[in-house]
């Protein structure tokens, strides 16, 4: 896992210094819901409404955004005979539309994009126990709104997909709902 976010800081970095002055650093915080589809040994199965957690950070412009994000997702946060969690962290880049000014108060940027990183699963069950990491990667979209130079708010829509498999499962879809707030500086 550390050589894949070594890799993944360091292709951020150089794409940030490609034109650092056109863009302004943010932070952010996110919390949503999230689904996994798994198909494995006895079918398909979902893990769903799992309580999800976000950090990110990178540059941004009125057009662009290029940030790594690190989520924490708590999967069997209702079961009394599972636990685990999954982690990601992932590259990402969004594109913005043309701001929609919204009565004088905000401005509304719809965006689009994509990601890829590492996804760790840690599952302790009656089964046995798994510790195992994949690659993902996907696409996402939401509603961002600029409240004054500073703090933005965003809901988006996540959609991933993985090579990750163990004990003949396979992870075929992770899905994220979610909202947040971001910081720029």
């Amino acid at each position: 896992m550390r050589k894949v976010l070594y890799v993944l800081l360091i292709t951020f970095t150089m794409s940030t210094h490609i034109n650092a002055s056109e863009y302004d650093m943010f932070i952010g915080v996110e919390d949503g819901l999230s689904w996994a589809d798994f198909n494995g040994p006895t079918g398909k199965y979902q893990n769903h409404e799992i309580t999800t957690y976000g950090v990110k950070a990178g540059v941004v412009n009125d057009k662009t955004r290029m940030y790594i994000s690190y989520q924490y997702i708590d999967a069997f946060e209702d079961s009394t005979t599972r636990e685990g969690e999954y982690q990601t962290a992932t590259i990402n880049s969004e594109a913005f539309t043309e701001p929609i000014d919204v009565f004088n108060i905000f401005d509304l940027y719809f965006f689009v994009g994509g990601h890829a990183g590492a996804i760790k699963i840690n599952v302790d069950a009656a089964f046995g126990k798994s510790d195992e990491y994949g690659f993902l990667y996907g696409v996402q979209a939401g509603l961002l709104a600029k409240l004054g130079s500073v703090i933005s708010l965003e809901t988006g829509y996540r959609l991933s997909r993985s090579n990750f498999s163990d004990q003949n499962t396979d992870l075929n879809k992770f899905q994220v709902v979610y909202g947040g707030i971001n910081f720029r500086f």
